[in-house]
């Protein structure tokens, strides 16, 4: 009996003692709690923090596939030293034959220096960084000749979303897209697209929102339109189009607020520009050299602080820009035919130069509220043009005033008031029009024929 009981004490014991080493053998899963910091850059360490690691135990964390280095392990975290070429996304610790996820981390990877981008591979080099800030200039193409080597794509660089300075797309036989540069967000400097031979759309800048200076987009002959440019609100420069033969639309900019300047020339299928409509100054210039029909959209500019230039245009009014009060440069009016008279330039009372050149209009009667010219006054092969009355308002003019050539011109009356009352000294030049008065015949009140 005694020894019945000794071996069921033993068994006992054994069951127990296999019980608790049992129980000791499982390892609860460790519980990921916050990454910090949520933003870092290569070579920063950020700390893994939760519940459950063993401090004996090895772990092994990826940054979106590319593994760092554990620096340290304690019970309630880890710390990892970001690895190179680190990209932002996924964070997922390894250890015990186990994977788990433990968030998503922004990495900022900078690459300061200018660079250039001639070839696939070098596009594919440089993007295999993963670099998600240029500070300088990234210059992709200058490829005038079709080689095996010309940039097909941009995939590659689908982590960057800054370039400080210029960013420029030029001289690509074989780019098709811009969609590697999906992410991208701001260009400090100029961004010019040009000379891209079968680059049908600007796919791929859908996130961009800032220009720093100019955006140039010209000689993209297979172009079609901007659509992707809906995030797009501020371009501090001057945004330009041209020779885009192929380009029929700008639509997918009508959320632009703020913009420096604005010129479209040879793009002979743009019509209109309902895009600016909610542009109320511009800082530059405002120069349309293509065959718009409609001004509609400049309705909401008050000023221009450069010049606005209009040439051979097939607008018929002007009342469009009935908000607009002062141009800082040149009004130039250039060959547009089917315009007949300046009315919209009603509340216009100062400009630095006046240009009006081989227009069809019978009368500038619209600017009897322009009181300054800074610079110049030219006037010339306006063939329908009887009288400069609407000048009667002047009582400034920085410079000579030329009238030439306007073959039914009769009265300077217009100029009286300027030459008689506020003593213009300046050259005065009237030749090859009906009427060709001296300052001196105006000054004796023959002013008209």
């Amino acid at each position: 009996m005694k020894k019945l009981n000794l071996v069921f004490a033993i068994l006992i014991a054994f069951v127990t003692f296999t019980s608790c080493n049992n129980s000791e053998d499982i390892i609860p899963d460790i519980i990921i709690s916050t990454i910090s910091p949520e933003t870092a850059t290569i070579g920063d360490i950020i700390i893994i923090n939760g519940q459950n690691f063993d401090v004996n135990n090895t772990y092994q964390v990826f940054f979106n596939g590319l593994e760092g280095t554990v620096t340290e392990v304690a019970t309630t975290y880890l710390k990892v030293t970001v690895p190179d070429r680190a990209a932002s996304g996924e964070i997922t610790v390894s250890y015990n034959s186990k994977t788990i996820n433990a968030g998503t981390i922004t990495i900022v990877n900078v690459f300061t220096g200018n660079i250039t981008l001639l070839t696939q591979q070098e596009v594919d080099d440089f993007g295999a960084n993963n670099y998600t800030k240029v500070v300088g200039n990234i210059i992709i193409g200058s490829d005038t000749n079709l080689t095996p080597e010309s940039i097909q794509n941009l995939d590659a660089l689908a982590t960057l979303t800054e370039v400080t300075e210029e960013l420029g797309v030029y001289e690509n036989t074989k780019l098709s897209s811009l969609s590697g540069l999906s992410n991208l967000i701001s260009v400090g400097g100029n961004l010019v697209i040009s000379y891209n031979k079968i680059l049908s759309d600007l796919n791929g800048l859908n996130k961009l929102t800032t220009v720093g200076k100019n955006f140039q987009i010209s000689d993209n002959p297979a172009l079609l339109n901007v659509d992707v440019l809906s995030n797009l609100t501020l371009i501090s420069g001057e945004l330009s189009f041209s020779s885009n033969e192929n380009l029929t639309s700008l639509s997918g900019l009508s959320n632009l607020t703020s913009l420096g300047g604005f010129s479209l020339s040879y793009s002979d299928n743009v019509t209109n520009l309902n895009f600016l409509s909610n542009i109320t100054s511009l800082t530059g210039n405002l120069s349309l050299q293509s065959h718009i029909t409609s001004l509609e959209g400049l309705n909401n500019i008050k000023t221009i602080g450069g010049k606005l230039d209009l040439q051979h245009n097939l607008i018929t009014t002007l009342n469009e820009l009935n908000s607009l009060t002062s141009i800082g440069g040149v009004l130039n009016l250039y060959a547009n035919e089917n315009l007949l008279n300046l009315d919209g330039l009603d509340n216009l009372t100062s400009v630095e130069e006046l240009f009006i050149q081989e227009a069809n209009i019978t009368n500038i009667d619209a600017l009897s509220n322009l009181t300054s010219v800074v610079g110049r006054i030219n006037i010339y092969a306006c063939n329908s043009l009887i009288n400069l009355d609407g000048l009667n308002g002047l009582t400034s003019v920085g410079s000579d005033i030329k009238v030439k050539d306007n073959s039914f011109l009769t009265s300077f009356c217009g100029l009286s008031n300027l030459i008689i009352n506020h003593n213009y000294s300046n050259t005065f030049t009237a030749t090859g029009n009906v009427y060709n008065p001296s300052k001196q015949d105006i000054t004796d009140g023959n002013c008209s024929n």
